[in-house]
This record gives C-alpha cells, sequence and structure tokens, in this order.
C-alpha cells in the first residue's frame, strides 16, 4: 500500500467517481481504477462499490479512509515541517471574493495558479483542489519573509 493508492482511494471516496476523480488528479479513468483494484487486491477485500451513477464506499472503504486522511495530513504536515526547517514558505492561498471581483478583478491581480505537486497543497485533502475553482487557489514558494 503507497500514499499514492490511498490518495486515489480517497479521491474516489470523496467525490464518488471514477471519471471525477481522474480528472481531479490528473489521471486516466483506467490508471484510477488500478490504483483502487491494487489496493483493494492488496487488502484482499472490496473498498468500493461500483454503482451505475456513483461509486460508494463499503464498510472496509470507510473504515481505511479514516486512516487514509490521516496518513496523507501527515505527508503534508511532513512536508511543511522540512519546508519550514529549510527557510521555505509553501502552502496553499485561498481567497474569497464576490461574483464580480472573483471572475474578473482577482484573476488579473493574482495570475493563474501553477500546478499542484504530488503532496503538496491539497494534499490533505485530496480533492479540496477539485471543489475550489482555480482562481481561487495559488501556490506560495519563496524565501522566509518574502512576499507583502
Amino acid at each position: 500500500m503507497d500514499l499514492r493508492q490511498l490518495e486515489v482511494f480517497a479521491g474516489v471516496y470523496e467525490i464518488r467517481s471514477f471519471s471525477r476523480t481522474a480528472s481531479a488528479l490528473r489521471l486516466t479513468q483506467s490508471t484510477v481504477s488500478e490504483h483502487v483494484r491494487l489496493l483493494e487486491e492488496e487488502l484482499g477485500t472490496r473498498l468500493l462499490d461500483r454503482l451505475s451513477r456513483e461509486t460508494v464506499s463499503t464498510r472496509a472503504g470507510e473504515l481505511l479512509y479514516g486512516y487514509a486522511w490521516q496518513m496523507l495530513a501527515l505527508r503534508t504536515e511532513a512536508r511543511q515541517a522540512l519546508d519550514q526547517f529549510l527557510g521555505q514558505v509553501t502552502g496553499t492561498l485561498l481567497v474569497g471574493a464576490s461574483t464580480i471581483p472573483g471572475e474578473y478583478v482577482l484573476p488579473a491581480v493574482i495570475g493563474p495558479a501553477p500546478p499542484a505537486s504530488p503532496g503538496g497543497p491539497g494534499a490533505r485533502d485530496p480533492m479540496s483542489h477539485a471543489r475550489r475553482p482555480a482562481r481561487a487557489r495559488a501556490r506560495v514558494t519563496g524565501p522566509r519573509g518574502a512576499g507583502g
């Protein structure tokens, strides 16, 4: 069992769709299916029931999800601690605004969000980036104390 498999599983658990999880994680649907299949095979139990319109968790999947979330959160915490030790500031900057500023003003001021790195922003909640508009995300990286 590896963290990427757990991240993919957690994504399907939260979004309840293999195809939407694939899109959110920038993977193919077959890759998402393979990650979940290998995890189920290794654990010897079915984690997700694939229904016609959505995917739902089994009881084993619910149990594993709690642990997966904790492990993914710990990975993020470790990465942030090491970044801080190295004098780098990283994380997610979430900016909210009403419709007009959010659609027309902020994108011009903030610019496009760079692609998320594996284990970077959103690692604590693997699908958090899938539920937020791209214009509301920005990766902040730089020397300690940099910025406004």
